[in-house]
């Protein structure tokens, strides 16, 4: 693992030199996509963090996603946001700002906050601000609800317009044009100007569910000019990934993160720029100490991957060095890829591969794999489940005691790994308490 921690760290120096150019303003580090470095899917921040690593895989992924950027905005409309009545819009002292899809909303137009884990309803002197995923709206919203929407269009060169008259006007750098033809910065830019009207005079604090992309350091860094006197808070609401860039502290931030163990703490202050006053550590509000939720004897795919040839060598490694009954393991889909072709035919590839390798194993399994940057490898941990790991990208994705502290990491081989934990919920505070959500919001 020593190769593996070096490169961790070495990655994470390059990137706080990165973040110091005095060439940049604050609101360009918060507001365009190149600054949020993402590192579990394909985006402009997310080629960044190969240029220091990889600089052929940067260049393939900066081309990639310039194309796809491109064509992105060619599909879309402006954006809009829908309230209930604006002029009937309350005084509200809290905001939570957060994601939406239709299935969130029941027919009464109440929103479901599945990070807080309440119905909007409960909470009627909080005001929700919902970046809206879906084209098609719900018939009704609550009063106390916005969604920012943008509906899908055959073909438009609207945003581009905006991004050129904006260069023209010097209200952009023409150097960054490349980084403003991205959705990330042009909702970015919406909601910075957007959410002028939702600062309420008797507004004392805005929380979101927070991961670092650019509208939601747009609006911490709007709040940081306007009104300093409210609170900001960014709950860390999944484990991070490994080696999670995206979650570097820069400008736009939140005054606090809320977070939900020691571990996260250790990592956040020791190796991406938080202090000990800007951390709270709270049970989480996600994922609760006794579920259902079965995770044993699974096989999880990701939401993005690359070679299917590196995981599948990766996989015959694994049933060599288990020597388990693999048939009794269940492949899990990413929810976002059921009609995948990639997706289907990995998994179809997985079920051959364990009916060629599997013949005549009578050790029965007791353990679940995963593949790719999840945080789900830690909830397993914390639930006593025995944990393999296949990375296609190790420096990135792999769980080390060296970032995290509470985790011993074992190498199989370079793709894939095995973790032990170290003592109870030191990587992940489980919650047991329905009204957890009021530590959060109020």
């Amino acid at each position: 693992m020593i190769i593996t921690d070096f490169a961790q760290k070495d990655l994470v120096r390059k990137i706080k030199f990165f973040f110091k150019s005095k060439k940049i303003t604050k609101l360009e580090y918060s507001r365009l996509g190149l600054f949020y470095l993402c590192p579990f899917a394909t985006t402009k921040g997310n080629a960044k963090i190969y240029f220091f690593l990889n600089k052929i895989k940067y260049f393939k992924i900066y081309l990639k996603t310039t194309i796809i950027d491109f064509c992105n905005l060619l599909k879309i409309q402006d954006f809009k946001t829908v309230i209930h009545d604006e002029k009937k819009i309350k005084n509200y002292k809290s905001i939570v700002v957060n994601w939406g899809s239709l299935k969130d909303f029941n027919k009464a137009g109440e929103f479901h906050d599945k990070y807080f884990n309440i119905n909007s309803s409960k909470c009627n002197d909080v005001f929700w601000y919902i970046i809206y995923l879906d084209d098609k709206l719900p018939r009704k919203i609550n009063k106390n609800i916005a969604l920012v929407f943008s509906k899908k269009s055959k073909f438009s060169f609207l945003h581009f317009k905006k991004i050129i008259k904006n260069i023209l006007y010097k209200k952009s750098k023409f150097k960054f044009i490349n980084q403003e033809i991205s959705y990330f910065s042009i909702l970015a830019l919406y909601v910075y100007r957007d959410f002028d009207r939702f600062i309420f005079k008797g507004l004392k604090k805005i929380i979101m569910p927070y991961e670092g992309q650019p509208f939601q350091n747009t609006i911490f860094f709007k709040i940081s000019q306007m009104r300093k006197k409210i609170n900001t808070f960014g709950y860390i609401h999944s484990f991070p990934i490994g080696l999670p860039t995206n979650l570097f502290k820069r400008a736009g931030h939140p005054n606090k993160l809320l977070i939900n163990s020691i571990s996260q703490k250790y990592a956040l202050k020791k190796f991406f720029g938080w202090s000990n006053l800007d951390l709270k550590i709270l049970p989480s509000a996600r994922f609760k100490k006794y579920t259902n939720n079965e995770m044993n004897n699974k096989i999880f795919l990701p939401i993005e991957f690359s070679s299917s040839k590196k995981i599948l060598k990766s996989f015959l490694e694994l049933m060599k060095y288990k020597k388990s009954d693999f048939s009794l393991l269940e492949i899990k889909n990413h929810p976002r890829c059921f009609k995948s072709k990639k997706h289907l035919n990995l998994i179809a590839d997985i079920k051959n591969m364990i009916k060629d390798y599997s013949k005549n194993k009578k050790i029965k399994s007791n353990f679940s794999v995963f593949i790719g940057p999840t945080g789900s490898v830690i909830e397993a941990l914390e639930r006593n489940l025995n944990v393999f790991h296949i990375c296609e990208n190790p420096v990135i994705e792999t769980y080390t005691k060296e970032i995290w502290k509470y985790i011993n990491c074992y190498r199989i081989n370079d793709n894939l790994f095995k973790y032990k934990k170290i003592g109870e919920q030191r990587l992940l505070k489980f919650n047991n308490d329905k009204k957890i959500y009021r530590k959060y919001i109020y």
